[in-house]
């Protein structure tokens, strides 16, 4: 439970950095603030069994896919960074 708390916590403040990023915006910012509220929320629910075991579907492979997709779009970005410090 710790650990999940942890997780999507750091998620949800992770995407809300995101939100006014021009590489990121508002797409990627809310379906990470969503995912970490449903992480988030399922564990309450559930507690103190996982959601997993619980009946409820387990978020945290979710999240994991969200955080796959940011790497690549960090990824993605990588020439917009060195264009945007070459301008600086």
């Amino acid at each position: 439970m710790a650990w999940d708390v942890y997780i999507a916590l750091g998620t949800a403040l992770f995407a809300w950095a995101m939100w006014t990023h021009p590489r990121f915006g508002w797409g990627f910012a809310g379906s990470g603030i969503l995912l970490a509220g449903l992480l988030l929320a399922f564990n309450f629910y559930t507690f103190p069994e996982p959601p997993g075991e619980s009946n409820l579907i387990d978020l945290g492979p979710f999240v994991g896919l969200w955080y796959l997709v940011v790497t690549v779009q960090m990824w993605r970005s990588l020439s917009w960074v060195k264009q945007v410090l070459a301008a600086s």
